[in-house]
């Protein structure tokens, strides 16, 4: 398990840590392992470092998450590497490694790589999402915190983004038990948590969905 003294950042009373998915192939890319893409940012850094960046801004500690063969190209980031536990089982095998091994804080933040254009700002707002939740007592049942955003006025062009979401510790069963059992579906994870009224959506509408937009060809990388 990775752990390191954590840095009093952003709003304190959350408990939390940030995980990067880097564990994807990237067929549609080439084959190539997305996060060491070049950024957009126009600061000459790989799209890992561009959030790492970004999400040390707001959290404490940022470990990488991804196959057990990548871990030597992604050494260089100097991050904690947090090896797939079941093999590839996508984002879902992903988040139990990371409720599994990661640092030791309550929340996890989740984040897939191949994400050029995410601000630190989106991570903020869902901390104070939390922070919020528990001010009316309502965070005992919250299980994970999941934004959302809209790209016209018809609701069925309402979007979730669980690649880009906060999740607490205490799924770390559930997310294995599902894993083992071969249900990878991160939506089927949100799903059964808003069934049961333990998610929280957070609306950033449509303005905001820029921070959200994934890279799957070479021309996707443009902000």
């Amino acid at each position: 398990m990775c752990s390191q003294p954590g840095s009093d950042l952003g709003i304190s009373s959350v408990d939390i840590f940030a995980g990067i998915l880097v564990g994807g192939r990237g067929v549609r890319m080439g084959s190539v392992d997305k996060g060491l893409m070049v950024s957009p940012s126009g600061a000459h850094e790989t799209l890992v470092e561009y959030l790492t960046a970004q999400l040390s801004e707001v959290v404490g500690e940022v470990v990488l998450s991804g196959r057990q063969e990548q871990q030597e190209r992604f050494a260089f980031t100097g991050r904690c590497y947090i090896a797939d536990v079941f093999g590839e089982c996508g984002p879902l095998g992903g988040l139990a490694s990371l409720l599994q091994n990661g640092p030791e804080a309550e929340w996890c933040f989740l984040l897939a790589c191949d994400m050029p254009a995410f601000d630190a700002q989106v991570l903020e707002r869902l901390k104070i999402a939390l922070v919020l939740a528990a001010v009316k007592a309502t965070s005992s049942r919250v299980q994970a915190v999941v934004p959302r955003t809209t790209t016209s006025k018809d609701k069925d062009d309402d979007r979730l983004h669980p690649t880009c979401s906060v999740y607490s510790r205490a799924l770390a069963r559930e997310v294995t038990q599902r894993v083992k059992r071969g249900d990878l579906s991160m939506m089927g994870l949100v799903n059964a948590l808003q069934r049961r009224g333990e998610l929280l959506v957070v609306d950033f509408g449509g303005r905001d969905a820029r921070f959200f937009r994934n890279v799957n060809r070479p021309q996707d990388l443009v902000v």
